[in-house]
């Protein structure tokens, strides 16, 4: 007679397992500040947040009035209509519909500001996490990394380089076109690098094809004295200089961590309690916060 415990054993390890895998990533939220000169400049939403529209989006910068916003449509090659920055209003279309689709700005699409006056760009909201994909259409796009790292195209940002692809890099009236060799792998005149929040243009002469970012956040190592669930940031908000994170505990105690690079965390509270944390939000350009057991 065979024994079944080893089966019953096997199984539930292997299902164990699998439920590991299938966890999702514990979210991790933050803001970017991106400085917006007079004049130009190409930026790209590279934190999720509850609505892709400019005035959900962009709801914690403070654009001077009269700041005009370009979203570009690459199934028609052209510009869609401009939003403008009205004081007290928000970023208002020319249709006067909140929810023109010049207001899009989906996770990952470049868009372009002009400003009569310097300001800083302020995104904030969660860092998408696991298989993410940005389209590549034909012809011209505009497009960022979707999420937020900055460093060479390609070879940091894993961008799928094909013959003939120019990224144009900076803004109108001063773009530095980058062009690929296949057959020599090398752009000339040289990689583009690009930074955090920057936006591009790309021209692609074949047809749609996914950029594709497998992405998860390093977490701090501090593996949980007993076997509960994780706690998460369920909800978070910036106003003031103060950041408010609702987390659901499922579990006595947690720790705040802070990262300015998603890769080193700092604890700045410890064996917190209570389902509302608020902290200040340091100076810097951009910062991330994420929950753990102690």
């Amino acid at each position: 007679m065979k024994p079944a415990y080893p089966i019953k054993l096997i199984a539930l390890t292997i299902g164990t397992l699998l439920s590991t895998l299938c966890q999702s990533p514990a979210p991790v939220v933050g803001y970017i500040n991106v400085a917006m000169p007079t004049g130009w400049r190409a930026v790209v939403r590279q934190l999720e947040s509850p609505d892709a529209n400019a005035n959900v989006v962009l709801v914690n910068a403070t654009p001077p009035d009269g700041a005009l916003l370009y979203r570009y449509n690459s199934t028609t090659q052209d510009f869609f209509n401009a939003a403008t920055y009205v004081t007290n209003v928000g970023w208002y279309p020319v249709s006067g519909n909140t929810n023109d689709p010049a207001l899009q700005l989906p996770l990952g699409e470049g868009f372009l500001v002009w400003s009569p006056a310097a300001w800083t760009c302020t995104f904030v909201g969660e860092v998408a996490q696991g298989t993410l994909t940005n389209q590549l259409p034909p012809n011209y796009s505009l497009k960022g990394s979707i999420v937020p790292q900055g460093g060479l195209l390609q070879t940091m940002l894993g961008y799928p380089a094909h013959e003939g692809d120019v990224i144009f890099s900076g803004a109108p009236g001063a773009w530095t076109p980058y062009t690929f060799d296949p057959f020599e792998f090398f752009w000339t005149p040289s990689e583009p690098n690009i930074a955090v929040g920057q936006g591009f243009f790309v021209f692609r002469t074949i047809a749609n094809q996914p950029w594709v970012r497998n992405f998860t956040v390093n977490r701090m190592s501090t593996p949980p004295a007993e076997p509960e669930p994780s706690p998460e940031i369920t909800s978070y908000n910036i106003r003031d200089g103060i950041i408010t994170l609702k987390v659901e505990k499922n579990t006595k105690r947690y720790n705040v961590q802070y990262s300015t690079d998603r890769e080193t965390w700092i604890n700045v509270a410890t064996d917190q309690t209570a389902t509302t944390w608020r902290g200040n939000v340091p100076a810097g350009p951009r910062g991330f916060w994420q929950v753990a057991q102690p």
